[in-house]
């Protein structure tokens, strides 16, 4: 009798579990949506995107060796250091934009290279860089010789 009554509470112990942990799921689930918006945007309020993912649409400026950055066409003068993520130190996003950069002649001085990013901002109080994004995921990643 006994083990049909522990039995009993431990079936709804487990339903009360599920039931309260779906909508938990769900909500975790609905805060990874990445928040569209521009570079400008998170260069003009840091402190609203800081931490945040975030899906901007950019060109990539690099030298092929020591520099490359995330910019907007609009404010062109700063932009994100594009990074894996410490808990995926090769990450398929950065790939992508070294496998653009690195066609041809390293770097972007022949190139013209945008796409859409999506990863998490973060913006350090010190160190180099400061303004850095965690690449997640790339896509619609066009390269373009520029004009000679």
């Amino acid at each position: 009798m006994t083990s049909r009554l522990t039995r009993a509470a431990g079936i709804e112990y487990l339903a009360l579990a599920v039931m309260f942990s779906v909508p938990t799921i769900q909500l975790s689930l609905a805060a990874e949506k990445p928040i569209p918006t521009t570079i400008c945007d998170i260069l003009a309020a840091p402190n609203n995107f800081q931490n945040k993912l975030v899906k901007v649409s950019a060109s990539v400026k690099s030298d092929g060796t020591h520099f490359t950055m995330l910019i907007d066409r609009v404010c062109p003068k700063l932009g994100f250091t594009p990074q894996c993520p410490d808990t995926n130190p090769h990450c398929s996003g950065m790939a992508k934009i070294h496998g653009a950069v690195y066609k041809g002649h390293p770097g972007t001085i022949d190139k013209e290279v945008s796409g859409a990013f999506v990863g998490k901002v973060d913006i350090r109080a010190k160190g180099i860089p400061k303004w850095v994004i965690y690449i997640e995921d790339v896509s619609d990643l066009i390269s373009t010789l520029k004009p000679e």
